[in-house]
């Protein structure tokens, strides 16, 4: 089973999903975007994160064991979306792709590596700029 920080597990589909959880996965799942952000989105990514009040180690883990692997594919697709996610449209994504699972399939675990590679690096940017 897939265990992220705080010990959130996939398949936890019937606990409600914490509000700065859920403010977490909204950032992150904007680094996953095929487009160019601002400096101003930056900014309010950046605020944002800052706000959920999780610690670097755990943003990290949250972001390789829960977002990169739902959200992940967006980079690696020809069509992948570029406007930003809200966080209904996040809320809605983790519960059908990670929370109502046992476990990450085999492709979200290898997607989840591989894109979480590609996006570490604004991950980095967004925790100096908060």
């Amino acid at each position: 089973m897939a265990q992220g920080a705080r010990g959130l597990t996939s398949g936890d589909a019937s606990r409600p999903i914490e509000p700065r959880r859920l403010a977490a996965w909204t950032v992150l799942a904007n680094l996953f975007l095929d487009t160019e952000h601002t400096d101003e989105i930056w900014l309010s990514l950046a605020r944002d994160l800052r706000e959920t009040g999780y610690l670097r180690a755990e943003l990290e883990d949250i972001l390789l064991r829960e977002v990169a692997p739902v959200f992940g594919s967006n980079l690696l697709s020809m069509a992948g979306e570029w406007a930003l996610w809200d966080e209904g449209e996040v809320a809605e994504i983790m519960e059908r792709e990670f929370l109502s699972r046992k476990r990450l399939t085999p492709s979200q675990w290898v997607v989840g590596r591989l894109t979480n590679a590609m996006v570490r690096r604004d991950l980095r940017k967004l925790i100096r700029l908060a």
